[in-house]
């Protein structure tokens, strides 16, 4: 599979010797802070008060372009965290020819977004992990899938099949009359039967947007339904608000969550419950120097809630500072009361090169 993967990159390097070629790069250093508030009374293991630690992020993209016909991309990512320990994280590295008028073939590590919703992507079968916490991936640390996937276009129609590891899958999109915005998504997994869902997407005028993502995932008895719907609008003073709601099929049920709280089923490494509303208001002025942002995830089914405010403030033209806390917040039952920190506040420093 490896093999293929390099044979494929190497015969889309080979580009026309005519072609006008194109280099572009972005450099992004990020030092960060970040105190957390243990859950002691919960963790044992946790130590009670506060503690600190920090992080350097040095984040690198480039792109060499020839012509209309190929393009070859990459992100680095290096990380160096107070407690003496590092990572080189190849996030992207990939090559994208385009082999007819109607046809672009592409192999690599590449971060694809097939879900289309704000703070979860119950669509996303290729994508990475989202955090409702963090759905910018603010430290972009995020890393793509090795892959190669073909798109056929036709119109305003595309189809493209992508395979990785372990993992085929399908997306028919298209653009309807009115300029609503749909994807018919299908993935199988080794040993697995296939999953099926797809998403919807609405602008209405230059304020307005509505989305819909949904996966049906073969994981049980009739399958799991994963779906997230919201709204998007921007008012004219420049302030976004996203409103979500998301169902995890992979959450606990009432019953389920009673039967981990009387020990009589193992909670698993991340337990979450099924219903969740999720609200994003932000500034989204371009020229503004502080961005304020809130973020509020609430837990339907135990009544817990995650409130994340943040601010940053644009002391140059490419540099920025910005603090960020995380407060947990919930009844004695709720999901929120058993996380291994129950606050946290982080600050730091970006600068763009």
């Amino acid at each position: 599979m490896r093999l293929a993967f390099i044979a494929v990159t190497v015969l889309l390097c080979a580009a026309p010797a005519s072609a006008q070629t194109t280099w572009t790069y972005a450099l992004r250093l990020t030092a960060e802070s970040t105190s957390l508030r243990g859950n002691a009374e919960r963790h044992v293991n946790e130590a009670d008060g506060w503690s600190t630690s920090g992080h350097l992020v040095a984040a690198a993209d480039a792109a060499w372009t020839a012509g209309d016909r190929l393009r070859v991309a990459g992100a680095l990512a290096g990380v160096v965290r107070t407690d003496g320990n590092t990572e080189l994280r190849v996030r992207e590295l990939y090559s994208r020819a385009s082999a007819a008028s109607w046809l672009d073939v592409e192999a690599g590590k590449r971060i694809l977004r097939w879900g289309v919703a704000y703070g979860f992507s119950p669509a996303g079968v290729l994508d990475p992990p989202r955090m409702a916490t963090d759905p910018g991936d603010r430290l972009q640390l995020n890393e793509g899938r090795l892959l190669a996937r073909a798109d056929a276009y036709k119109g305003l129609t595309s189809f493209t099949i992508a395979v990785a590891e372990r993992t085929l899958a399908a997306r028919l999109s298209s653009v309807l009359p009115g300029g609503v915005e749909v994807a018919a998504i299908a993935a199988g997994i080794r040993r697995r039967r296939p999953s099926f869902g797809g998403t919807v997407t609405h602008v209405i005028g230059q304020q307005l947007e509505w989305h819909i993502d949904a996966m049906v995932v073969d994981e049980g008895p009739g399958g799991r339904l994963n779906a997230a719907a919201g709204i998007q609008y921007t008012f004219a003073r420049g302030v976004n608000v996203v409103v979500e709601y998301h169902r995890n099929g992979h959450g606990l049920s009432d019953a389920q969550w009673s039967d981990v709280l009387g020990g009589r089923r193992a909670p698993g490494v991340q337990p979450t419950r099924r219903n969740h509303v999720f609200t994003r208001v932000a500034r989204t002025d371009a020229d503004a120097r502080l961005v304020p942002e809130l973020i509020v995830i609430a837990n339907v089914d135990d009544g817990g809630w995650t409130l994340v405010p943040s601010l940053t403030w644009s002391a140059r033209r490419r540099l920025q500072v910005h603090v960020r806390a995380t407060g947990l917040h919930g009844p004695a039952r709720a999901v929120v009361s058993f996380a291994p920190f129950s606050s946290s506040v982080a600050a730091g420093v970006v600068a763009r090169f």
